[in-house]
């Protein structure tokens, strides 16, 4: 077995040996990047997921309690104008993390008159 043009070849069975690990890690490491790069073009973020969830389960709701079509496009149009950037985060388990005073102070801005 060769790698490259195949002018150096391993002609001991130790030297085999090193080459099958060197060739299998090198598609290991292949493979780990390539599935790293295909994770990071599919992953959609988890705010945007929930936005998703949220949207799928409104319109699940709306349909199964016959809710009429005109409301139902005013709900979903309530959801589009409330969340732009179609992401919803939540907030209480964002600030309970943080340390009370931090807490407090980020409440205040969020909340200020």
């Amino acid at each position: 077995t060769t790698i490259g043009y195949g002018d150096i070849t391993a002609s001991t069975s130790e030297e085999r040996t090193v080459a099958v690990f060197v060739m299998v890690a090198g598609c290991a490491c292949f493979a780990w990047t390539t599935g790293k790069i295909a994770e990071i073009l599919t992953t959609a973020s988890a705010c945007k997921l929930r936005f998703s969830n949220k949207m799928e389960e409104l319109q699940d709701f709306m349909k199964a309690a016959g809710v009429p079509e005109h409301l139902r496009r005013r709900a979903i149009s309530h959801y589009m104008q409330r969340f732009p950037e179609q992401k919803i985060f939540d907030a209480d388990k964002i600030l309970q993390d943080l340390p009370v005073d931090l807490c407090k102070l980020i409440t205040y801005e969020l909340y200020k008159p």
